[in-house]
C-alpha cells in the first residue's frame, strides 16, 4: 500500500485585512491607562484577551485557511487511436521517458479513444501502456469523451494532470466544453501533438445533391475531392445500395476522374426514375494505390427525397367555370383533380399532398372564412402555390377585398381610381340582439361587410339611440381606408329599436 506523505500551509485569501491588526499597538495605550486601578495579573489578562479578539477577527476578515498538500500526482494519458493516425510510437515513446522519472508514489491511468472512449489502465503504480487497441475501430475522434472519462476516473486524493496525445482533428463532440469543465475543477491539461504528413492522399469530402427532387427529373450530383497530388482514379455512386451506371457509354459503371493538387469538383447528372428517400453513396477508387494512403476517407454520402408528380387541385363554384381548363392541364404531366366549392377541404392537412391550387372564377362566398384563413397558410406557411381564375365571380368582383386571401395575392383588388368600377353604397341599420354575444356578433358582420367594399364606395351606419331616427354612427360617404369606419363600429352601442320604420324611411344622409 502506498504511503502518501501530507503537507499543510496557510493561505490569506484577504491579504489587506492584516494591516488592521496594527489596531493592537492604540488599544494597549489606552488599556494601559483605563485598567490602571487593576492589579497588574488582572490588567495584562484583560490586554491578553483583548488582543487575541482584535488578530481573531482579523484572521476571519483576512479569510486565512489551511490548505492540504499531498505529495501525489496522478497522470492520465488520453490517447487518440483514430485511424487518421498512422503512428502512436512517437508519443507511446516520450510517456516512456516521462514516467521512468516518476516519483514512487506517483500514480499513471490510460484513457483510449476513437469513436468512444474506454479505460486502458486504471490509477496505479504500473506504467505499461498498451501499443494497441482492439476494441476500437478508430472511425471516429470523440475527444471530448476521452477528456470527460479522464476526468470520471481521477483519484480524489491526489494531484491529477492529464496528457492528451492526439493530431486535434476531432468529429465528434465539443473538446473546448470538455476542457471547460477539466479547468473548474483545477485540472490542467498537456497536449502532446501528433505531427504526420500524408504526400499521397485523396480525400473525398462531400457528396452534394438537391435536398428534394421530382420523379422524373435529372438532378446534378456533385463530388468534391481534395487531393494532395495529381492523380486518377474512378468516381462510384450507390442509390439505396444499388450501383448506378456513370459511365453509359463505356464498359464500366464508374467513372473515371483526374484530380489536381487541391480542390476538385466533379458534376455528374442523375436521373431521377423512382420517387421516396434516397440514400446515395459516393466512393473514389484511386488508380495507383500509392497514390491514395487512406482508403477510410473515400467515401461520402447524402440524402434526397424524390416527390411523385405535382397535384394541382381545381376548384370552382358551380362545376361549369373549370371545365374548360380542366381539358387543357389534362395532358400534362401531372396529378390534376377536381373539386367544388363545397367539398374543398377545411383542414390543412387536405392540402398537403396538393402542390397547387387553382381558383376558376369563384366567389369569396364558395369558401367560408376559416377555408380561406387555411388557404392562406396552405401558401406562406406550407409554400403551396395559388392561382386565381378571374371571371365575373373572381377577384375584387368576387367579393375578395380584405380576405385572408387578398393578404397573399400579388394582384391589388382594390383597382386605382382612373380605372374604378362604379361606384357602390351601402347602410348598415344596426339593432340590439337579444342573444349570446349577439352585439359582438353584429358588429362582426359589419367590418366583415365594410371589409369588401372598395375605397370609393360609400358606406353609412344608423344606430337607434333612444333619440330619433337620425342615428348616424357613420354618415353615407367614402370609404376609404376603413380604418376610421372600422374604428366606429367597435365603439358602436347599439340600441333596441321601438320600431324600424322610422329608420328605414329617415333621410339617407345626415
Amino acid at each position: 500500500m502506498a504511503v502518501i506523505a501530507v503537507t499543510w500551509g496557510l493561505h490569506v485569501a484577504q491579504p489587506a485585512w492584516l494591516l488592521a491588526a496594527v489596531l493592537v499597538v492604540p488599544m494597549w495605550a489606552i488599556a494601559r491607562r483605563n485598567l490602571a486601578s487593576l492589579n497588574p495579573v488582572r490588567r495584562y489578562a484583560a490586554l491578553v484577551l483583548r488582543s487575541l479578539t482584535i488578530l481573531i477577527l482579523v484572521a476571519l476578515l483576512a479569510r486565512l485557511v489551511r490548505i492540504d498538500r499531498a505529495d501525489q500526482l496522478t497522470v492520465i494519458a488520453v490517447l487518440d487511436r483514430s485511424q487518421s493516425i498512422p503512428t502512436l510510437k512517437p508519443s507511446l515513446d516520450f510517456l516512456a521517458q516521462a514516467i521512468a522519472k516518476k516519483k514512487r508514489t506517483d500514480q499513471l491511468a490510460v484513457v483510449d479513444v476513437a469513436e468512444a472512449a474506454g479505460i486502458a489502465k486504471l490509477a496505479g503504480g504500473d506504467t505499461e501502456i498498451q501499443q494497441r487497441n482492439t476494441t476500437l475501430t478508430g472511425r471516429q475522434s470523440a475527444l471530448a469523451d476521452g477528456i470527460q472519462m479522464a476526468l470520471a476516473i481521477a483519484p480524489p486524493n491526489t494531484a491529477v494532470r492529464i496528457v492528451l496525445s492526439t493530431d486535434g482533428n476531432q468529429n465528434v463532440g465539443d473538446l473546448k466544453e470538455a476542457a471547460r469543465t477539466a479547468a473548474v475543477n483545477h485540472i490542467p491539461i498537456d497536449v502532446l501533438p501528433i505531427r504526420y504528413r500524408y504526400d499521397n492522399e485523396v480525400i473525398l469530402r462531400r457528396l452534394v445533391v438537391p435536398v428534394q427532387a421530382r420523379k422524373g427529373q435529372t438532378v446534378s450530383v456533385r463530388f468534391v475531392l481534395e487531393s494532395t497530388v495529381e492523380t486518377q482514379g474512378q468516381l462510384r455512386l450507390l442509390v439505396n445500395g444499388e450501383p448506378v451506371d456513370l459511365d453509359p457509354d463505356g464498359p464500366q459503371m464508374t467513372a473515371p476522374v483526374t484530380l489536381r493538387r487541391g480542390t476538385n469538383v466533379q458534376t455528374l447528372s442523375l436521373p431521377m426514375t423512382t420517387s421516396g428517400v434516397h440514400q446515395l453513396e459516393a466512393f473514389f477508387v484511386p488508380d495507383d494505390p500509392n497514390q491514395d494512403k487512406i482508403t477510410q476517407n473515400n467515401r461520402a454520402s447524402a440524402v434526397t427525397f424524390v416527390a411523385g408528380p405535382g397535384h394541382i387541385l381545381i376548384v370552382d363554384a358551380d362545376g361549369t367555370a373549370a371545365g374548360q381548363l380542366r381539358q387543357v392541364v389534362a395532358g400534362v404531366d401531372m396529378d390534376v383533380r377536381y373539386q367544388q366549392a363545397s367539398q374543398f377541404p377545411d383542414a390543412l392537412s387536405g392540402l398537403m399532398d396538393v402542390d397547387a391550387v387553382v381558383l376558376v372564377d369563384a366567389s369569396s362566398s364558395a369558401l367560408t372564412f376559416q377555408q380561406q384563413q387555411m388557404l392562406a397558410r396552405y401558401v406562406t406557411d406550407l409554400g403551396g402555390g395559388l392561382v386565381m381564375v378571374g371571371g365575373p365571380n373572381a377577384f375584387g368582383a368576387g367579393g375578395w377585398n380584405g380576405s385572408p386571401v387578398a393578404e397573399i395575392l400579388p394582384v391589388d383588388l382594390d383597382p386605382p381610381q382612373k380605372k374604378q368600377l362604379p361606384k357602390g353604397a351601402l347602410v348598415l341599420i344596426m339593432h340590439a340582439c337579444e342573444m349570446p354575444q349577439g352585439n359582438y356578433w353584429g358588429k362582426k358582420v359589419a367590418v366583415a361587410a365594410v371589409g369588401v367594399l372598395s375605397r370609393q364606395d360609400l358606406a353609412g351606419i344608423l344606430s337607434y339611440a333612444w333619440k330619433d331616427a337620425n342615428d348616424w354612427v357613420w354618415p353615407l360617404s367614402e370609404v376609404g381606408d376603413k380604418k376610421a369606419i372600422t374604428a366606429a363600429v367597435e365603439q358602436m352601442q347599439m340600441g333596441d329599436m321601438p320600431d324600424l320604420g322610422a329608420h328605414l324611411s329617415g333621410p339617407m344622409t345626415p
